[in-house]
Order: C-alpha cells, then structure tokens, then sequence
C-alpha cells in the first residue's frame, strides 16, 4: 500500500512538473525595432540565445491592458557556471517613450545568478486600455545570457469592486455609496495617481470617511463639495497611519472625495464611508428629530408632567408627607402651644372671677 501511494506522489510531481516546463515558452526572436515588434501573449519566456548588448529585441504585447490592471514584467537570471550573468529589459507605451527613467527602471542590468527583478506598471482611467512594447537586452554593459526568463502578467486591481480604475477628474470620478470599499494607486509606477470619488448626501446628515492604508505606506484625501471646493483635507503622520474626518452636510447633493498616495508609491487602500442622520443612527433609518416636545414641550405622562395628580409630588399635591407637610409635632399647626397657653391663663382668670 505505501508503495502505491509512493509512486502516486511520484507521479503528480511528474505531471507538476511537465506543466511547469510546458508553460514556459521559448522566447522568440525579437524585432529589431518598434516598427517590426514581434507579438507575444502572457506568459513565461525563456530566451534561448544570447542577445547582444547593442541589439536589443523588440515585443509587443498583444493583450492590452486595461485602466486598473497591473502590468507585471518579471526578469529572473539562470544558474550558468564560470560566466558574469546579467539581464535587461524595458517598458514603453504605444508612443514608443520609456515608462520609467533608465536609473528608476528595475530591469536593467539585473546582475547574478538566479537573481530576479519585477517591473510593475498600473495605468489610470486616462484611457479605457494601453497598448505596450518590450525591449529585452541592450543594457550597454554584457550581453544578455541565454536561458533568462521573462514572465508577463497582468492583475486586476480595479477600485471599489468595479471593473475599471476610479477617474482623476470631477468629470470622470466614479460613483459610489456609503459602505467599504478597496482602491488602488500607482504612484510613480503607473498613471493611476489620483482615485476621485462622488457621493450623493443630503442636508442635515454627518458623513464619516476612514481611509486605511498597508502597514507600510501611507494614504492621504481630500474632500469637495458640490462646487468643487475644498472642504477637508486629512494627511497620515506615519506609514500605516488611519487618515479619517467627520463632516456635517448642510446640502443635498454631490460630495467628491479624492484620494492620494502621500509617498508617492504603489499599493492597496480601504475607504469607509458611513452616513448617520441626525440621531446619529447609521444609514439615515433613525427616528426624526424636532423641536417640538412631545404634548406641547411637557414631558411624558400626562402631558409630560410628572405622575401623581399632575405631576405634582406625592401625598396631597405634592406638599411633604405628613399632614400635608407640616412639621411634625401635634398635627404641626402652627402657634398650637401659644393657643394652649393662652387658653390655660383664661380658665385660671375665670375661676379666680367666680370667687
């Protein structure tokens, strides 16, 4: 029986592994310039020749890429015995310019074996799709070695469940609603700088906005009005940091909120956006507040007042308990024992009189 099961095992690894090999292509020969690029899918490559360091190979992508999809253009060197290994490669757009300037580009002269470099690259909502070029070799320092692989993948990172990148403009901002919502921005790896949003509110609400960037980076926003103006503004003091506001509307309308990279660079974001009404119960369901108290101003039971005839304190309308508050005491009627006197000193005076 173990037997069994070892040659099962042995026989996945085989069937991974002859996946793995076929997945991987043998790179064509390239073009040797923009106008006669050769076109490739995704996928992995391998190159199968050197490629001199003053001719480099030309490639177009086939699939384009759509606003809000990450482009991602791997290097990784092959082990070779006895020799100085080294890889290059760079993006351009259909206008042929370079996406990233040659001391920025990740891909160039990527130098010893098995060491492997990635290029990312996420376009904005400028264009609905992008067409771009690959040149492999040509790094002005060694030839690029045969068996370096490229592997070409695009993922989509459209924002707040779309599938497309949120505008950069209060034209082409992209509608939402008030609950959680994750974005993307490029920062210099990309054209998607800036994701603006637009929210219907109303008048007498409060909107909450949280913006939460990875533990490592930062997100700053900023909120309009339905004119367009600024109305807040929220920057994190530290990678990680929670940017959040609380704003009261006081119109119907549009508000816009515009979201940053605050250090310039890639990566994910969660935006929170909550609406409670006056009562300060979520998703305006609340009871309505007004002035007016509940009977004519006066609180609850029997009009307000409190119980017991009227509101009145207990026992006797409200006068304190005992014989309707008076002082305890002999009934606690006042001057009783001034009238007990007086009346002692008339009983004395008329028998004296009788005498």
């Amino acid at each position: 029986m173990k037997k069994l099961e070892m040659f099962i095992l042995i026989g996945l690894v085989i069937i991974g592994t002859a996946g793995i090999v076929s997945a991987q292509q043998i790179l064509p020969d390239g073009g040797n310039g923009f106008d006669d690029a050769i076109e490739i899918d995704l996928g992995s490559y391998v190159t199968d020749h050197d490629i001199p360091v003053d001719a480099p190979e030309y490639f177009k992508l086939t699939q384009k890429v759509n606003a809000g999809q990450l482009l991602t253009i791997k290097v990784i060197n092959p082990v070779v015995e006895n020799r100085t290994i080294i890889s290059n490669a760079k993006l351009f757009d259909i206008d042929r310019a370079i996406l990233l300037p040659e001391y920025d580009n990740p891909l160039k002269n990527v130098v010893g074996a098995a060491e492997s470099r990635s290029h990312l690259w996420l376009p904005g909502s400028q264009e609905s799709s992008y067409t771009y070029y690959l040149s492999v070799g040509g790094g002005m320092v060694l030839d690029t070695v045969a068996g370096a692989e490229y592997v070409i993948m695009i993922d989509d990172n459209f924002d707040a469940g779309s599938q497309t990148d949120a505008g950069d403009t209060f034209e082409t901002a992209m509608e939402i609603t008030e609950g959680t919502h994750n974005g993307y921005l490029s920062g210099s790896l990309g054209t998607d700088t800036k994701d603006l949003y637009r929210m219907t509110v109303e008048a007498g609400t409060t909107l909450s906005v949280k913006v939460t960037p990875p533990s490592d980076r930062m997100r700053e926003f900023t909120l309009y009005d339905e004119d367009r103006i600024e109305i807040a503004a929220e920057y994190p003091s530290n990678p990680g940091a929670i940017a959040k506001t609380t704003q009261e509307i006081t119109y119907s309308g549009d508000i816009y909120i515009g979201i940053t990279p605050y250090d310039d660079d890639y990566g994910e974001y969660t935006l929170d956006l909550e609406i409670t009404n006056e009562t300060g119960i979520a998703g305006g369901e609340g009871l309505e507040v007004t002035d007016e108290k509940d009977e004519a101003g006066l609180p609850e039971d029997e009009a307000g007042l409190p119980e017991d005839e009227a509101g009145l304190p207990e026992d006797e309308a409200g006068l304190p308990e005992d014989e309707a508050g008076l002082p305890e005491d002999e009934g606690g009627l006042p001057g009783f024992e001034a009238i007990f006197t007086v009346a002692g000193l008339l009983s004395v005076a008329f028998l004296l009189k009788r005498k």
